[in-house]
């Protein structure tokens, strides 16, 4: 019977394999990185990074997991920095965010922050369960095909 860091890697393996084959691009998060997988739909008007200064995370946010979690990450801004960000809308329709921070944190540090900033709780659990056992890569989204976007 496999252990459950092994059996968390073999539904990593499989699930990261499965979304190559569908084209999608598998984006593991970095020590720097915060993902959020939020359960709304993507805004027809957002743009896919931070090069367009028309647009900036905070109103990615409160459009997509709402106001109160955009005023997190503003008070969250109080302390770390966004070096840079991209936002794409997932396979399903909904929104992916991807933050680049000025500085590493520990894995629980970015699950908790992930699920404080409307990640989907789902899915934080589970990333939380990949960090509790030490299964390698415990946070990743999956970036569809860029002409899906």
């Amino acid at each position: 019977m496999p252990s459950e860091r092994e059996y968390f890697e073999e539904i990593r393996d499989e699930s990261f394999a499965a979304a190559r084959e569908s084209g999608c691009e598998v984006i593991v998060a970095s020590p720097s990185q915060i993902q959020l997988d939020i359960d709304q739909p993507w805004p027809v008007w957002a743009h896919l990074n931070s090069d367009d200064p028309g647009i900036d995370v905070l109103n990615v946010l409160a459009a997509t997991a709402g106001e109160r979690n955009r005023d997190v990450l503003a008070r969250l801004l109080e302390f770390v920095v966004v070096i840079s960000w991209e936002a794409w809308r997932s396979t399903s329709g909904n929104t992916h965010i991807m933050l680049t921070l000025s500085h590493e944190f520990t894995p629980h540090e970015r699950v908790a922050m992930q699920a404080m900033l409307g990640s989907d709780p789902m899915r934080e659990l589970l990333n939380l369960r990949r960090v509790w056992c030490g299964a390698d890569d415990p946070i990743a989204l999956f970036r569809p095909k860029k002409e899906e976007r």
